[in-house]
């Protein structure tokens, strides 16, 4: 099989762990660590978690006691909602990093969720013996929440007389307050904080508790005359138009707060404290059902809010609550609410309850999360199923406390025993040992079986234990899923994808679901694909921060800032209290090079303090650089002068040097820049660090920047820009850079690659003008017009500047490989084979290069031996690259070396299962063996899998061909 484009795009690891694994640690320094830290920081304030969880994870190969790592993977875990494994994570920091106040609450919230108040308040009192305040104020805090309020005020007056300015002690203090009673005391405090300046995020809950505390009072009226006025005052005021309808509600005036909350919600359906808003009103109209789902919305989205967690309760027992069979369903959202299609269709159902449901739904965090309740049934199908359900979803803690649980009869502890051994014997012997007829129980053997095979390496045998499950029990989604992981694990993303897309069809309500295949079909490099699976899930579940991040990130991703503006704009709106909306809008503004509106966005933007390589860093920084404060921008970037500092900090240091004419300085910093990231990067050092260049264009160009002070500037900050990346702003540098050096080809050469990235079509069509006929000598310069000829799809203007490129330079390896891959994507094989063949002139161990030569030479019916020399060539470098293996395999089969074929294919299959093409070419091979029995069940399979799973086979027609032939 052809390896298309740089080999390298194909041989992506899956991003996250299937199973239990080993865990290395290079033994790095806490440079590198702490610099993978702030990189997860970054992630984690985004909201991409998985990309997140890896930058932590590399944080913690580098340095295993890096506390703040281990925090910071808790925190990913508990959005995830694996509590107890988030649970271990924060108590490794506590060891590491006694002091670490963050750590201590992320777990005391958990054991107080847990009901577990003991516990919480001894961690407060342990933490009290590193930081007293601190400590104290958590200790009030759990002492409120298991109803020992007297104690709670006590602690916090005490605390709030001793630090007057601590806000945190104050809305703990308010808090106690309402709920003790003491309402005029929790007046006074709200309208302190809100006279002296409350943070944006706190001031929707101020002003409602503002409320609360009056009409706790008696003084109903005279707040709704007070927020009357105040809505006079700031029309469009998101804080006082909430409170207002809460105050009218408080004032009986019951109709007119139920019209304006419906009329506030219509405006945002999709809002926390919309939703709360109207819930509210209709509570006090005893309208419980309708109440109930704008509250259970409003509690998910604001967790932390002790009022609406309040008025939930209230909903669930005026009504008849979750057990009484009200349930709630997510607000169908229309195409005039979003801006975008409504995708899918489907009916908006609530998860089963059952714990059954829940396994077919692969429902597998909420299946654990209730799983002391399923547990009480004392059925052993339960604690069986949750065990291995455990299993599957990699949750270690819950984990080892369901084998626990399992009796000891229960075949469920041969297999972990037997997959934990590693030993692959003692588990074959063991399946067959387990028999069953019920089919749950058979499903969940089926399962247990084919994850077990594919993690001691039998992948294979895995995805066919799997399939027949599937086959013989189709509702049982768990299975689908089990095969999609097997099938990321194997790096087979397309395949995984699809699976997961059969598991929606039976589990469309599952997010979790949706979210993996999101995160799935970008390993595949799917993106128009990934981008509908947003769409999908944020017209499903448009009340998750989750989908609304993800549909964000698509749109920048694919360079489609009006529609991510748009996103983020509606979500900032009804996430008022989330940082990672208004993070994520900052670096829109940043791609857009619309920097004058950063300052907004920077001034509420919580970050840790001396945290100025996170993400506020990154985002002053250019702000600043585009204001031309040098003396702040050496500020910013001072302290990360170190070895593994970011790239672009160090640029735009060295910027600011320059422009400061210190040029000594600039010079220390761009050498510490031991490896250039780009040609462009190394062009610049060798500017300031009389390195020799590798060409006479680029001699060229580092002469030009020495010259001109100013492009070298313009060309510095481009650098900042490429390596974050933000291609917009990157190619006005670059072309400013051009004007200013009197034209140079490289120059021009970075800002239309950067077009190609990130502008839409009608501009990348300005710019194609702008370059056409420039630097016609250049061969670099044609590679980059046939580039952005391939974006706008303009495959005849591409074939003819790749043809221009190798004709002006004919030693130029890099433009023979695009000519070669060019030719082929076009099924010109008969030109790509000379192609490949001059580009294995310049570059003899070209990975791709020689592999698809092999690959063409068979399609072709050309020379066989040349045929196996470079398909040899391929598998020396890559050995276990399954396309290589195919390639060689189909090579040997054509020259009747069937033993060497055999091996290689049937490695090919096992490294790749599921594949339809490389089962049918086995099945071929097995044929010319004289192995017409077992061939025929391999192209069977291949029919099956492509059926079951949904895959394009464009040699279906050929496969049953063989079928008809030989059964």
């Amino acid at each position: 099989m052809k390896i298309k484009g740089i080999v390298m795009k194909k041989l992506r690891l899956a991003a996250a762990l299937i199973f239990c694994g080993l865990l290395l640690c290079t033994g790095c320094g806490g440079r590198k660590s702490e610099q993978y830290r702030r990189e997860g920081d970054t992630l984690l304030r985004l909201g991409q978690l998985e990309e997140a969880k890896n930058a932590y994870q590399r944080a913690q190969e580098m340095n295993p006691e890096n506390a703040s790592a281990k925090l910071g993977m808790g925190r990913c875990l508990l959005l995830e909602g694996e509590t107890d494994d988030a649970m271990e994570s924060f108590r490794a920091a506590i060891s590491i990093d006694p002091a670490s106040v963050p750590a201590y609450e992320e777990a005391v919230h958990i054991l107080l969720r847990q009901n577990e108040g003991g516990q919480a308040l001894t961690m407060a009192e342990a933490l009290k013996e590193k930081n007293l305040r601190e400590g104290t104020r958590l200790a009030a805090h759990v002492l409120q929440k298991t109803n020992r309020i007297q104690e709670a005020m006590e602690i916090l007056k005490t605390l709030a007389e001793q630090y007057p300015d601590d806000v945190k002690v104050k809305k703990e203090l308010i808090a106690v307050a309402l709920e003790s009673g003491n309402a005029a005391e929790a007046e006074l405090i709200i309208r302190s904080l809100l006279e002296t300046g409350a943070d944006q995020s706190d001031l929707t809950a101020l002003n409602l508790m503002l409320v609360e505390a009056c009409r706790a009072q008696g003084k109903n009226g005279q707040i709704a005359e007070e927020y009357e006025q105040l809505a006079r005052e700031k029309p469009g005021d998101t804080a006082i138009e909430l409170s207002l309808i809460q105050a009218l509600l408080g004032a009986g005036r019951l109709e007119d707060a139920v019209r304006e909350a419906r009329v506030y919600h219509e405006k945002n359906p999709d809002s926390g404290w919309s939703n709360h808003i109207l819930g509210t009103c209709l509570l006090a109209q005893k309208n419980f059902g309708e109440a109930l789902p704008h509250l259970e919305r409003a509690s998910a989205l604001l967790p932390n809010q002790h009022i609406v967690s309040r008025n939930l309760a209230l909903a669930q027992k005026g009504g008849q609550g979750r057990d009484g069979g009200v349930t709630a369903r997510p607000v169908p959202v229309s195409k005039k609410e979003t801006g975008f299609e409504n995708l899918a269709e489907a009916a908006h159902e609530a998860l089963p309850r059952d714990w059954l449901g829940l396994w077919k739904h692969a429902a597998l965090k909420p299946m654990l999360a209730r799983r002391a309740d399923f547990l009480n049934s004392g059925d052993l199908n339960v604690s069986e199923t949750l065990a291995l359900a455990a299993f599957c979803d990699n949750n270690k803690a819950a984990l080892e406390q369901l084998i626990e649980e399992l009796p000891a009869e229960s075949p469920l502890r041969g297999f972990f025993d037997a997959v934990n051994s590693r030993n692959a014997d003692l588990f074959v012997q063991h399946m067959k040992n387990w028999k069953e007829t019920d089919e749950q129980r058979i499903v969940l053997r089926a399962n247990a079986e084919g994850l077990g095979l594919a993690m001691l390496g039998a992948r294979l045998q895995g995805v066919e234990i799997l399939s027949r499950a599937i086959s013989a029990s189709p509702e049982y989604g768990i299975t689908y899923y089990n095969l999609a992981q097997v099938l990321r694990a194997a790096g087979q993303h397309e395949i995984a994808a699809r699976a997961l897309q059969k598991l929606l069809a039976i589990a469309v309500n599952n997010v979790d679901i949706h979210y993996l295949l999101w995160i799935t079909l970008r390993e595949a490099g799917a993106k128009a694909e990934a981008q509908r699976a947003a769409e999908v899930a944020f017209s499903l579940f448009p009340e998750r921060e989750g989908t609304n991040m993800n549909l964000a990130q698509v749109y920048l991703e694919s360079h489609n800032l009006p529609l991510a503006e748009e996103v983020l704009r509606r979500a900032m709106l009804n996430f008022p209290e989330s940082q990672r909306f208004k993070a994520a809008m900052a670096r829109l503004l940043l791609h857009a090079n619309r920097l004058d509106e950063l300052p907004a966005f920077m001034e509420d933007f919580n970050v840790e303090e001396g945290d100025a390589a996170g993400f506020l860093g990154d985002m002053a920084g250019f702000h600043f650089a585009a204001r031309k404060d040098w003396d702040k921008v050496l500020a910013i970037t001072g302290p990360y002068l170190e070895e593994d500092a970011p790239p672009f900090f160090k640029w735009l240091r060295a910027l600011a040097f320059l422009q400061s004419g210190i040029n000594e300085e600039a010079s220390k910093v761009i050498e510490s820049i031991k490896t250039p990231a780009n040609p462009q990067e190394r062009i610049c050092l060798a500017v300031f660090l009389d390195q020799s260049p590798d060409t006479r264009e680029e001699a060229s160009l580092i002469k030009a920047l020495r010259e001109s002070p100013e492009a070298l500037r313009n060309y510095v900050l481009a650098l900042a820009y490429l390596a974050v990346p933000s291609y917009v702003p990157a190619m006005e540098k670059m072309k400013a850079a051009d004007n200013i050096a009197g034209g140079h080809p490289l120059l021009a050469v970075t800002a239309l690659d950067c077009a190609a990235k990130a502008l839409p079509v009608d501009e990348q069509q300005k710019v194609l003008e702008e370059f056409s006929g420039r630097y016609p000598d250049s061969a670099r310069m044609w590679l980059s017009l046939a580039r952005l000829h391939g974006v706008m799809e303009n495959t005849e203007a591409q074939g003819n500047a790749l043809e221009k490129a190798v004709e002006i330079a004919p030693a130029f390896a890099e433009a023979w490989r695009q000519r070669a891959y060019f030719l082929e994507r076009q099924e010109a094989i008969e030109e790509a084979i000379p192609a490949y063949e001059r580009l294995l002139e310049l570059v003899p161990d070209d990975l791709a290069g020689n592999n698809n030569l092999a690959y063409c030479l068979l399609l072709t019916e050309g020379d066989l031996d040349k045929a196996l020399a470079h398909a040899e060539r391929a598998k020396n470098m890559r050995p276990t690259e399954p396309n290589v293996l195919h390639t060689l395999g189909l090579v040997q089969l054509r020259r009747g070396d069937l033993e060497k074929s055999a091996d290689n294919l049937k490695l090919a299959i096992t490294l790749r299962p599921a594949d339809p093409t490389f089962l049918l070419d086995y099945g071929q091979l097995l044929i010319a063996q004289n192995s017409t029995e077992e061939a025929v069940v391999q192209i069977e399979t291949a029919l099956k899998y492509s059926a079951q799973i949904g895959l394009p086979f464009p040699r279906r027609a050929e496969a049953e061909n063989i079928l008809r032939r030989y059964k």
